[in-house]
C-alpha cells in the first residue's frame, strides 16, 4: 500500500506547541491554488486549505523557520481522525502527515518564488526530515 501526498502552497495559521512528553508539534495550513477557466471562459481562481501536521525535529525546523505567507512544499501521508464534538457529533478531519518539509528560497522583494521559475520544476534550497537533520 501507497499513502503519499507532496503539496506545496503559502502557510495560513502556524501554531507550535509541546506535548507532555516533550515533543514539538506544529500545526499548520497550507493553501493551494488552482487556476482554470469557467464555462463561460472566465479565468477562476480555487483556493484549498490543507491541515498539514509536523513532530519532533521537523516540527522544530518549521515552528523557527517558518512564517504566515511563506511558500513551503510539504511530502507526508494522508491521516484521516475521526472525534467526537461536545454535542456527541462525530466529525472527521484529514490531515497530511509531514515527513518532509523544503523551504522555498525567497526573492528580492520579501516574497517567495521557486527557484526554477522557468520550467514546471521547482528546485527547494533546504530540505528536512526527521532523520536528515545534522543537530
Amino acid at each position: 500500500m501507497y499513502n503519499k501526498a507532496t503539496i506545496m502552497g503559502r502557510i495560513g495559521n502556524l501554531d507550535s506547541r509541546f506535548l507532555p512528553s516533550g515533543v514539538a508539534v506544529v500545526d499548520l495550513s497550507v493553501a493551494t491554488n488552482k487556476k482554470y477557466k469557467d464555462k463561460e471562459g472566465i479565468q477562476q481562481d480555487k483556493t484549498t486549505w490543507h491541515k498539514v501536521s509536523a513532530f519532533a525535529k521537523t516540527a522544530e525546523l518549521i515552528s523557527k523557520y517558518c512564517n504566515k505567507g511563506d511558500l513551503i512544499l510539504v511530502e507526508g501521508e494522508i491521516d484521516n481522525q475521526e472525534y467526537t464534538d461536545q454535542q456527541g457529533v462525530k466529525k472527521y478531519v484529514t490531515k497530511i502527515l509531514c515527513q518532509t518539509v523544503k523551504f522555498m528560497p525567497k526573492n528580492n522583494t520579501g516574497g517567495q518564488q521557486p527557484q526554477n521559475q522557468s520550467s514546471n520544476q521547482s528546485v527547494p534550497q533546504q530540505g528536512f526530515t526527521d532523520d536528515s537533520v545534522p543537530f
